[in-house]
């Protein structure tokens, strides 16, 4: 679609479906047929409506600026955003331990700490293990004060915390009645990075070679998920990712198939026996 956008020139903008801010799939099948996108030749009804799904999250419809975000391949503009793995990780250890940073000993009014001051507090309070110790510099690195490389902005250790977590640090609030107010819904992403965090070992260490390898082809995580989708149905069954690591992509260290299985059922979030580009994508971004 985004090959056929682009080679006919075509405008994807606000003005998609101006009376709506959600589309379903009648509302996809139409904008395809008026910016004349033929997919037919290609894939089944089937297939289209797949297509659709995955990029719906398997909802009956989706936000149409998601959509247009899609259709326009600006995916990688979002890619961007995501978090390096060491730093989600070290994020929701403290998040799915409870831990308040201040209460664990760090000063509310600090801005910054050193690198030797954080990494001790990190250590010695937070109590966190990096599944890859010689990825610590990355998880300074990300949390480096603007201008001065040797710091770390606890602003933007809060900021980061909050945006998992919108009431990180504060105290409990009570609704009406005495009853705490509803924790914010989790998007999708949030989702499936917190599932990244509960990976196993095991897990962690196969994404980190399979990262290793792709980024010595230059290949993205949407490419590497193309190749894997041996059948083009726009869903990745186990079988096909199984016998894609073992014919196509072989990863130094990478036990097959019991590692490539393991994988595949880690990735899977909602468990219905496909890996989707959204899960696929979420998860190897979230370990780079």
């Amino acid at each position: 679609m985004q090959r056929q956008i682009a080679d006919n020139n075509v405008r994807v903008t606000d003005s998609l479906f101006p009376e709506k801010e959600t589309v379903d799939f009648g509302d996809f099948l139409k904008f395809l047929d008026l910016a004349g996108i033929s997919l037919k030749s290609q894939f089944s009804p089937m297939q289209i409506e797949t297509c659709f799904s995955q990029l719906a999250e398997r909802k009956q419809y989706m936000e149409k600026a998601q959509l247009i975000k899609l259709l326009k391949n600006e995916r990688e503009q979002v890619a961007q955003e995501w978090l390096p793995f060491i730093a989600n990780e070290f994020l929701y250890h403290i998040i799915n331990n409870g831990i308040n940073i201040h209460k664990a000993g760090l000063n509310p009014s600090a801005k910054k700490l050193t690198v030797a001051q954080f990494e001790q507090f990190v250590v010695d309070k937070v109590k966190y293990r990096p599944t890859n110790p010689k990825d610590m510099p990355s998880l300074f690195e990300f949390f480096a004060l603007q201008g001065e490389p040797g710091y770390i902005s606890l602003d933007k250790v809060l900021d980061q915390l909050r945006k998992l977590d919108a009431s990180y640090g504060e105290a409990p609030s009570k609704a009406a009645g005495g009853s705490r107010a509803a924790p914010p819904q989790e998007t999708a992403e949030q989702k499936v990075l917190k599932q990244l965090s509960l990976f196993s070992a095991k897990v962690k260490d196969t994404l980190a070679r399979i990262n290793e390898q792709t980024k010595k082809l230059g290949w993205s995580s949407e490419q590497l998920f193309d190749k894997a989708d041996m059948n083009r149905n726009g869903v990745c069954e186990k079988s096909e990712f199984v016998s894609f690591f073992a014919k196509d992509l072989p990863v130094k260290g990478m036990t097959l198939p019991q590692d490539a299985e393991q994988l595949f059922d880690a990735v899977d979030t909602n468990k219905d026996g496909l890996i989707s580009v959204n899960e696929f994508c979420l998860c190897v971004l979230g370990t780079q």
